[in-house]
């Protein structure tokens, strides 16, 4: 057993690697290449590596470590100063894609007038539409020196707000799995949870402060951080009967905004990518089953697929542009939140454990995230592109 895993994790961390440099080469994120990865070594297409325990625990660290380094990575002053159009931006970029995601799932999945757990699967789609990563748009708007403007600052304020909520209609959701739970308790739960994480976060984001004084940059510190993190994760499931995820976001907050954040967020991302993301990212393509599509599956998934780019841009356009946003920022603001990543996949990943979707439906999931992250880089610069052009036109009318 103890070769085997081995034997799987060099072919797992040797696939993503390869092919993450490849997908970054391309300007595409390297987690489209380790998704990719774990398709072709995985039981549809090569058959090397198959899903099992230990490669389930490596994967639930690796999640963990996403979600706490995210929260290590928010914002909270950024997200206060930039103030009512990222909260309406992040509003209608979370309502429409929900609503509509709902909407084409029920138009395939037995129609409006179902019972409560159909209800809920259909509408699990459309939170899984919440979603948005802008590692992608960041990387464009550096490179066209763009990211400080009215626009970037938007894009990114409203894409934090955006994990925040949907975090919390994740945590919502899993909540109401079991039927004897109403709505009003998960509500509490979470709230109860809130306000608890927010004392102990208080009190550790102290602790962290004073070790980093007296030790500043040891490594004590950081496993300080991460055991804070599995504390958190543990208790929210343990205790709130929240995901772990929740827990592990909500830990890396109480760290945010420290001067010491980014050694921390640059350390624990180290050791994360180093296993156990690969092996994450990976485990979702080797679990992901190519076989056994019908046409209403197929057509379900394209539905899918073009609703999460339409709605996505759509909605945070529309916010855009009736917080006075221009015609064009607004329309760069909806290509910049269009994108998709971590964040969708790990919230599929959870629905597929907790039986709201299908193994089968995965790969429409996957394709959101390789067409988000292909055509809005493209887009996006040649929104800029067309500006210039038009500067460029009235200058010599001039």
């Amino acid at each position: 057993m103890k070769l085997q895993i081995f034997y799987e994790l060099i072919i797992i961390l040797m696939s993503t690697k390869l092919l993450g440099l490849l997908m970054r080469k391309i300007k595409i994120p390297e987690v489209v290449g380790m998704l990719l990865a774990g398709v072709i070594i995985g039981p549809s297409v090569l058959g090397l590596v198959e899903t099992n325990e230990v490669l389930d625990i490596f994967a639930e660290l690796g999640v963990i470590m996403i979600m706490f380094a995210a929260g290590t990575e928010t914002d909270i002053k950024h997200i206060k100063s930039s103030g009512k159009a990222s909260a309406v931006i992040t509003a209608l970029g979370v309502i429409v894609p929900f609503g509509l995601g709902y909407v084409v799932a029920s138009l395939f999945n037995g129609g409006f007038s179902v019972g409560r757990e159909q209800m809920i699967s259909n509408m699990f789609y459309g939170v899984m539409l919440t979603a948005t990563s802008v590692t992608i748009t960041v990387a464009t708007l550096k490179e066209l020196g763009q990211l400080q403007t009215r626009v970037g600052t938007s894009i990114l304020s409203a894409a934090v707000l955006d994990d925040i909520i949907g975090i919390v209609v994740l945590t919502v959701f899993i909540g109401l799995k079991s039927p004897n739970v109403s709505v009003i308790r998960i509500i509490i739960r979470i709230v109860l949870f809130f306000i608890i994480s927010y004392v102990v976060g208080s009190l550790s984001r102290k602790a962290y402060h004073v070790l980093e004084d007296r030790n500043p940059g040891t490594r004590r510190n950081i496993i300080f951080a991460f055991v804070n993190c599995l504390v958190f994760s543990y208790a929210a499931e343990k205790f709130f009967g929240l995901a772990d995820i929740t827990g592990a976001f909500f830990a890396g907050i109480a760290f945010a905004d420290l001067k010491e954040s980014k050694h921390l967020e640059h350390r624990v991302d180290i050791a994360s990518y180093l296993l156990f993301s690969p092996v994450f990212f990976a485990s979702i393509g080797i679990g992901t089953v190519l076989t056994g599509f019908n046409m209403n599956l197929l057509w379900f998934g394209l539905a899918f697929v073009a609703a999460g780019l339409i709605s996505k841009f759509g909605g945070a356009a529309f916010g855009a542009k009736i917080c006075g946003f221009g015609n064009d920022e607004s329309v760069r603001v909806g290509l910049g939140m269009m994108c998709r990543a971590e964040v969708i996949l790990i919230t599929a990943q959870r629905g597929v454990n907790m039986g709201f979707i299908k193994k089968s439906f995965m790969p429409f999931v996957i394709l959101l995230v390789i067409v988000s992250s292909f055509i809005t880089p493209i887009l996006l610069k040649l929104t800029y592109r067309n500006r210039n052009n038009k500067l460029t036109q009235k200058s010599s009318e001039v």
